[in-house]
């Protein structure tokens, strides 16, 4: 029996990873805070959009904008919430909302994400869960504005939906 389990599970292990692929995004841009409410002394909502360029490891480029808040009490983030809107070169959009990760207001780690929507070719990957990681490059300015930045993300998706985006044909 315990031979069986073994196989098994095995056998989901190597099918999962060979026939499983990798979606790799990258986005360089700025980004300034748009407002922040002084909750109390101890709490602000900041409120921020970017906007920037993503490639993808599919050969996309797309322009991005981002708008999202995130709450920190005593300098400590407790979460937030954000939405992406990345438009492509053949005109696909698609949309990702974030949930940033929890920590020290000046260190930046992982973010889960989720692809909500998309046209085209995207639509593939509605539904999908991926993770990110952001990265400061240069710091806001003294009115809070242009911090530049350098984002990657990955999903782990079927090979054959890979396929069907890098081979997606818009309809005539």
């Amino acid at each position: 029996m315990n031979l069986k389990i073994i196989l098994l599970f095995s056998i989901i292990f190597i099918s999962k990873n060979v026939l499983s692929g990798e979606l790799v995004w990258n986005a360089y841009g700025h980004y300034s805070f748009d407002k922040i409410f002084a909750i109390s002394e101890n709490e602000q909502i900041i409120f921020f959009i970017n906007k920037g360029i993503t490639t993808t490891s599919l050969g996309t480029n797309a322009s991005s904008e981002c708008k999202g808040y995130t709450n920190y009490k005593g300098n400590i983030e407790q979460g937030g919430f954000f939405i992406c809107q990345n438009i492509d070169g053949d005109g696909d959009k698609v949309f990702t909302e974030f949930t940033p990760s929890r920590g020290e207001k000046d260190s930046y780690g992982l973010q889960k994400f989720k692809v909500i929507s998309g046209t085209g070719k995207w639509t593939e990957l509605v539904g999908e869960s991926c993770l990110g990681a952001f990265s400061q490059i240069t710091n806001l300015d003294k009115d809070f504005k242009n911090a530049s930045f350098i984002w990657s993300g990955k999903c782990e998706v079927a090979d054959k939906t890979l396929d069907r985006i890098k081979n997606y044909k818009k309809p005539d």
